[in-house]
């Protein structure tokens, strides 16, 4: 499943360069022509969330264009920000934090590397425990595409 996971996010982002006429960022080392992103690897204990990501990841690099992004989930969690008269939480800040190296397929050179790049972001909870799941999704869509247009800024706004 993991592997036609893979291809699909391979081929989906062939056709979406294809078919929306994206060109290669020409601020990219030379020799690199495509960029292939696998399903980030999730060393978290937060089930699902490198789907979200790996995603995220995918979309920004569409729209920018170009190499083979390799990466780790290293962080994920959730912080209480404040609580009712009660002392039940009622908002959270969500934080991802993801590891990552930009290599160069053709030299099997490492471009760039982070070991540690995060991002977050908050969400109140409502009285419904199936309403707070979808919210803390939300705010993980929302992290995800952030740190992902940071990845992508700073690894190929660079060159």
């Amino acid at each position: 499943m993991r592997r036609l996971a893979r291809a699909g996010l391979v081929v989906l982002i062939g056709l979406a360069a294809a078919s929306c006429g994206y060109s290669l960022h020409p601020s990219l080392p030379s020799g690199i022509r495509t960029l292939q992103v696998p399903v980030l690897e999730n060393k978290t204990s937060e089930p699902g969330i490198e789907d979200f990501l790996t995603q995220a990841l995918i979309q920004a690099i569409v729209n920018s264009g170009a190499a083979k992004i390799e990466g780790k989930i290293v962080g994920y969690s959730l912080t209480s920000l404040s609580f009712d008269r009660a002392a039940n939480v009622t908002s959270y800040r969500l934080t991802v934090a993801l590891a990552l190296t930009l290599r160069d397929l053709r030299k099997d050179e490492v471009v760039w590397k982070q070991d540690r790049i995060e991002d977050r972001a908050d969400f109140l909870l409502s009285g419904q425990q199936s309403v707070n799941i979808v919210l803390q999704n939300d705010a993980l869509q929302r992290a995800a595409v952030d740190v992902s247009r940071a990845i992508v800024s700073f690894a190929f706004e660079r060159f």
